[in-house]
């Protein structure tokens, strides 16, 4: 089965901000029973510098930063996922499966 997930982070700041740093988990991982087939972010005000690494327990971070004055920041991951049923023999074998 697929699916297309958006997941929207919307801060509103009662001051201008000149400058914020951060990292966002927001990627969806590969299993054996999930695959990611594609995954970008959406962000404004646009970030001057964007980097992705891979962590210590294999998530995908995105780290970010926007050095312009804003009062709002909209953070925006955009997936698809293609999940695979269980076979019966892995539910025998492991019920948490």
């Amino acid at each position: 089965m697929k699916y297309r997930i958006t997941h929207t982070t919307i801060y509103n700041y009662s001051q201008a901000v000149g400058l914020c740093q951060n990292e966002a988990r927001l990627q969806p991982r590969d299993f054996w029973r999930q695959q990611c087939r594609f995954s970008r972010f959406d962000i404004s005000p646009t970030p001057t510098d964007f980097q992705e690494r891979l962590d210590f327990l294999g998530n995908r971070v995105a780290y970010f930063a926007i050095q312009q004055a804003h009062k709002r920041l909209i953070v925006s991951a955009l997936s698809e996922v293609t999940v695979f049923p269980k076979s019966h023999d892995q539910d025998l074998t492991n019920p948490l499966a």
